[in-house]
């Protein structure tokens, strides 16, 4: 699945000196739910695509039918090209958008939307934590 082009800009930040690029993000829309964490792995078979994310010291676990059903984002010059399965080499910083609830054992009744992959630079703002 290919990366969708980066809609972004390079402002100043006024926690720093030095123009870094802030991210136009995707608006969440209503019933959706946006959370940082890092993307692990894609797991694909014939029943569809699972994304492996770590957010907040858990493993969530989305369940999507086709790659097509997930809009990919990246806004790093170094990330290009498609997004495979199988376990990430590098734990990179994603903002990850889906709809539904996860559950207790850590895995969500919920279809992944939008993958975020953020650049190295950004300063995420504090989330409220995810309920147990």
């Amino acid at each position: 699945m290919p990366f969708a082009p980066p809609p972004s800009d390079v402002r100043f930040d006024e926690r720093r000196d030095a123009p870094v690029l802030i991210p136009d993000l995707r608006q969440v829309q209503s019933g959706e739910v946006r959370r940082l964490g890092f993307l692990v792995g894609i797991d694909c078979s014939p029943a569809g695509v699972v994304l492996r994310v770590d957010t907040e010291g858990r493993a969530l676990a989305l369940k999507a039918r086709r790659f097509e059903d997930i809009e990919f984002i990246t806004y790093r010059d170094d990330l290009q090209g498609t997004v495979e399965c199988g376990r990430r080499k590098t734990l990179d910083a994603v903002y990850v958008t889906w709809r539904g609830e996860p559950t207790a054992a850590g895995l969500a009744d919920a279809s992944p939307v939008a993958v975020e992959f953020l650049p190295n630079s950004f300063i995420p703002p504090r989330q409220t934590p995810l309920p147990e």
